[in-house]
C-alpha cells in the first residue's frame, strides 16, 4: 500500500509511467524488456515498485499474459499529459534558441510585389513573433540610398539598373509589362513610339523622375533619338492615374499589375522585352553588397527568395 503523507509526484518517476506504457502496448513483460532492453526480472521489479506506490494493482496475470485492470487507464491518462506537456517545453526551449529580436527594416516600391509582401510578413511573425517587422513605403532612389547607408535591412522595389550600380546584391522575382493608354485604348511601347509624332504632344502622366518606369520611359526615348514630351503631370501614387487620365485626356503609363479587368481584357499581345521597346520590368529583392549580414536580413532573405 502506498505509505501515508508521501504524495505520489515525489515517488512515481517518469520512467515507471514509460514502462507502464510499453506494459499496456506488449501485455508481456519479456518483450517489454526486449524493447527497453532490460531484463525482464528488472521489469517485473518495477512493475512491483509501481503498484506499491500507487497502492493498487495495475495488471492481472494471466497464463503469462497482462491484463489491465480498471487503475490502469488512469495512469496512463495522467502520463500522456505529463508527456505532452514535455514535448511542448522541449519544442519551447527550441524555439526560444532561434528566435530573433529586435527590428527589420524593410523599404518597398512595387505594386506588384503588395500581396506576396504581406505573405512573407504573416510568415515571419508567425515564426518570429519578436521580430518587429517594419515596413516603409517610398521613392526608390531614397529607399536604395537607405539600404547603401544602413538604414534599411532589405528593399523590394523594381530592379532597373540596380545590380550595375555595384552597390548591391540582387534577386529578380518576377517581370512585368507596362503598357500606354490613350484614349482609353491599351497600346504597347513599341506601338506608340513607332508613331511618336502622332503622340508626343498629347498631354503624358508619367511617374516622378527617378521612379524606375519613368526611367525606363526616358532610356527608351533617347535610344530611339526622341524628343521628350512637353506637356506633363508627375505623380508617385498608382491609383490617381485612372482619374487623371479620363479628366485630363492624357497619355499614360500604367504597370500590367494595376489594371482593371475589363482593361486586362483588352490587353495587347506583349512580347519578351530583349527585343523590343515594350516596358518589360525586373522587380525583386536588393539588400547591400559586403559586409557582415545580420541574422535578421538573413532571415528575410530566406523568407522572400521567391514568391509564395
Amino acid at each position: 500500500m502506498a505509505r501515508s503523507g508521501i504524495t505520489l509526484h515525489r515517488r512515481l518517476k517518469l520512467r515507471h509511467l514509460h514502462l507502464l506504457d510499453m506494459l499496456n502496448t506488449t501485455r508481456s513483460m519479456r518483450q517489454t524488456a526486449a524493447r527497453l532492453g532490460i531484463s525482464p526480472a528488472a521489469v517485473s521489479k518495477s512493475c512491483i515498485e509501481i503498484e506499491e506506490i500507487l497502492g493498487k494493482r495495475l495488471f492481472e496475470r494471466v497464463q503469462g499474459h497482462l491484463v489491465p485492470l480498471p487503475g490502469l487507464e488512469r495512469v496512463l491518462v495522467a502520463a500522456r499529459r505529463i508527456d505532452h506537456e514535455l514535448q511542448a517545453l522541449s519544442e519551447d526551449f527550441t524555439r526560444e534558441t532561434a528566435l530573433l529580436q529586435g527590428t527589420l527594416r524593410i523599404g518597398f516600391q512595387a505594386p506588384m510585389l503588395e500581396r506576396p509582401l504581406v505573405s512573407w510578413v504573416t510568415r515571419m511573425k508567425h515564426e518570429q513573433p519578436f521580430l518587429t517587422v517594419s515596413i516603409e513605403y517610398g521613392m526608390r532612389k531614397r529607399l536604395l540610398d537607405d539600404l547603401h547607408a544602413g538604414r534599411t535591412d532589405i528593399v523590394a522595389v523594381n530592379l532597373l539598373d540596380v545590380a550595375s550600380s555595384g552597390r548591391f546584391e540582387t534577386r529578380t522575382l518576377c517581370l512585368e509589362h507596362c503598357v500606354i493608354i490613350i484614349d482609353d485604348v491599351l497600346m504597347t511601347s513599341a506601338e506608340v513610339f513607332d508613331q511618336w509624332t502622332h503622340f508626343v504632344d498629347r498631354v503624358w502622366l508619367l511617374p516622378l523622375r527617378g521612379m524606375a518606369m519613368r526611367d525606363r520611359f526616358e532610356q527608351i526615348l533617347l535610344a530611339r533619338g526622341l524628343a521628350f514630351p512637353p506637356r506633363l503631370i508627375e505623380i508617385s501614387l498608382p491609383t490617381l492615374i485612372e482619374h487623371l487620365v479620363e479628366s485630363c485626356d492624357a497619355a499614360a503609363l500604367m504597370p500590367v499589375s494595376l489594371l482593371s479587368e475589363s482593361q486586362l481584357a483588352r490587353l495587347p499581345v506583349l512580347e519578351g522585352g530583349a527585343a523590343g521597346d515594350d516596358f518589360y520590368m525586373e522587380h525583386g529583392i536588393a539588400w547591400a553588397r559586403g559586409g557582415r549580414m545580420n541574422p535578421a536580413t538573413q532571415y528575410a532573405l530566406s523568407i522572400m527568395s521567391s514568391l509564395p
